[in-house]
């Protein structure tokens, strides 16, 4: 995804106060980790936009087969529940 489609997509359906769950991966983190050193950086930029839709549709996969958004919803209802209790007590 290209940082201008997510600032759109951001700025379009959230204020700035708004609170968010985000992670990220980029070529910086590649290169980072990256187990051969001295590589030109015109050749990790290029290897970078070559991987990086296909990086988002493994991520999007691995979000989805770990029901991490099920997670996430479930520790919100039971934080709602719990709140709602100390609201009532």
């Amino acid at each position: 995804m290209k940082v201008k489609t997510l600032l759109e997509h951001l700025n379009t359906n959230y204020q700035p106060d708004d609170e968010i769950v985000v992670t990220w991966y980029d070529e910086q983190y590649c290169v980072e980790n990256l187990s051969t050193s001295a590589v030109p950086k015109e050749i990790t930029e290029q290897a970078w936009k070559e991987i990086s839709n296909e990086a988002q549709e493994i991520l999007d996969g691995h979000i989805d087969f770990t029901q991490t958004g099920y997670e996430i919803l479930e520790m919100f209802e039971e934080k709602v529940a719990e709140l709602q209790k100390e609201e009532n007590d």
